[in-house]
């Protein structure tokens, strides 16, 4: 799978292949494994990175993943949100206050130079785990 796959969902389920938009503004997903072209629901539709996490699961634009630190009160989770920014050309990882404020503010806020060179998708991904998306686990972005 590489990065010109996206993802949607339909109905119930995922639908993994490549996105059409046609004229009369209804958008499908063309599964890439038998071909049948399926509606989904415009919101949910997310590009491929062509990154690989450490269970060899594709990671997708509005992913949600966790790293765990160390401190002096026991094990912390961190979660992060994978965004494209468009105004970069890029996908990044947005910690969850990151993301907030960026969906209310755009890459105003944004570190630019912090975040081209240390949270750009070069980010570890031997260290994060899947905790879901945007659409299904939002109680994470709480």
């Amino acid at each position: 799978m590489d990065s010109r796959i996206f993802r949607g969902k339909h109905d119930i389920f995922w639908i993994y292949g490549y996105y059409v938009v046609y004229p009369n503004k209804n958008n499908y997903i063309i599964d890439y494994q038998d071909g049948k072209e399926h509606s989904v629901i415009p919101e949910t539709v997310g590009r491929s990175t062509g990154k690989i996490d450490l269970k060899g699961r594709y990671i997708f634009e509005h992913d949600i993943y966790f790293s765990e630190e160390e401190e002096e009160h026991g094990d912390v989770r961190y979660h992060y949100v994978c965004v494209w920014v468009k105004e970069w050309s890029r996908f990044i990882w947005l910690h969850i206050d990151e993301y907030k404020d960026y969906l209310d503010n755009g890459v105003e806020n944004l570190e630019k130079d912090y975040l081209m060179c240390a949270n750009t998708f070069g980010l570890n991904v031997e260290f994060m785990h899947y905790a879901g998306n945007i659409f299904e686990n939002a109680h994470l972005l709480d």
